[in-house]
Formats: C-alpha cells, sequence, structure tokens
C-alpha cells in the first residue's frame, strides 16, 4: 500500500481511523528501520499457515482498502499475525493507535535507546506521554 511515513500522517484523529488506516500501521509497525514492511502476500502466508484456513493476498488487500463486511474471525487471525488485541481492528483503539505511532516515530528518527524520566515519582510513559512526543518525533526527519 503507501509508504510508511505517508501511512503515519494519514491517521490524523486518533481513534478516528477505519479499518484500512488501523492495518496499514500494523505494516508500518511490523518490521526494523532499513527493512521493507511486510506485503500483503507475506501476512496471508502467516496467517495462512497460523491457522490453516487459507487466506488470500487479495483478502488482506480488500481489508487494507476499507472492506466494509470484514469476518471478525479473519481479523481476529490477522491481528494474531501483528501480535495485538483483535478488538483493535474491530472497533479501534486509541491508546494502542498511539503506541503503534510512536513506535513508528521512533524508529523511523533512527532512536536506538529511549529512556524518559520524571521529575516526579518513577512511572512508565504513559500514553499521554507518547501522544505528547509524538508531534515532536514525526517532525524529525527520517533517519
Amino acid at each position: 500500500m503507501g509508504n510508511e511515513s505517508a501511512t503515519v500522517a494519514t491517521v490524523g484523529g486518533i481513534g478516528m481511523s477505519t479499518l484500512g488506516q488501523r492495518l496499514d500501521l500494523l505494516f508500518a509497525a511490523a518490521h526494523r528501520l532499513g527493512d521493507t514492511p511486510p506485503s500483503e502476500s507475506d501476512v496471508a502466508a502467516a496467517v495462512t499457515a497460523a491457522g490453516g484456513v487459507p487466506v488470500t493476498e487479495q483478502e488482506v488487500a480488500a481489508l487494507r482498502n476499507g472492506a466494509t463486511h470484514a469476518d471478525p474471525a479473519l481479523l481476529t487471525r490477522v491481528a494474531a499475525h501483528f501480535g495485538c488485541a483483535p478488538e483493535y481492528l474491530i472497533d479501534g483503539d486509541a491508546d494502542l493507535e498511539v503506541q503503534l505511532r510512536f513506535q513508528i516515530a521512533v524508529r523511523n528518527a533512527g532512536v536506538r535507546h529511549l529512556s524518559l524520566r520524571s521529575l516526579a515519582e518513577r512511572q512508565d510513559l504513559s500514553v499521554a506521554d507518547m501522544r505528547s512526543w509524538l508531534t515532536v518525533l514525526e517532525q524529525l526527519p527520517p533517519h
């Protein structure tokens, strides 16, 4: 489908994305810096191998291109392939979307190690923290 930087930019309204946009984020997040994203054929083959029921490249492409009547069982299998909860593909999840966009932005900026500390009590990086850093990270030139 498009390039991953365009994919990230098209998401716009966090939590208001379409199934195709959510899948694009998963494809964009599913590789290391410098590697190519998996193809629809790669994902179809992996989902078929994991679940036994054949899935075609065309079915994966239809999901990415906005299929309106997606089979929940297929979405569950695709979600399992990408290591996320099926609810993300079925209903959307604004927090996971922020986390994926953050992961992509950090990777694309060439960050090898990230350590964010708070002056308050030791806390893990929250989704709100990630959201606030997204604007900065997405403006960095690609590594």
